[in-house]
């Protein structure tokens, strides 16, 4: 699993109801600060179409991994 190195994650409960609330299954999420992917995560496991935006190596080294377990379903 993937550990943070974020001081104030974004919790993957609250991302998910703003995420329902605001869209329906196939609308396009932006996350242009991407973070910990968090809002992607979520938004794939709602059947949301997403779009990240990041640049620090975080990338690379959170993003990348946390959204290929969350595809795998694992």
């Amino acid at each position: 699993p993937v550990t943070s190195l974020f001081d104030t994650p974004k919790p993957e409960k609250l991302a998910h109801r703003v995420i329902e609330l605001a869209t329906e299954s196939g609308d396009l999420i932006l996350d242009s600060f991407a973070g910990s992917g968090t809002a992607g995560a979520v938004a794939h496991k709602l059947r949301r179409r997403w779009i990240m935006v990041e640049l620090g190596d975080h990338c690379t080294t959170h993003i990348v991994p946390r959204l290929k377990q969350v595809i795998d379903g694992t």
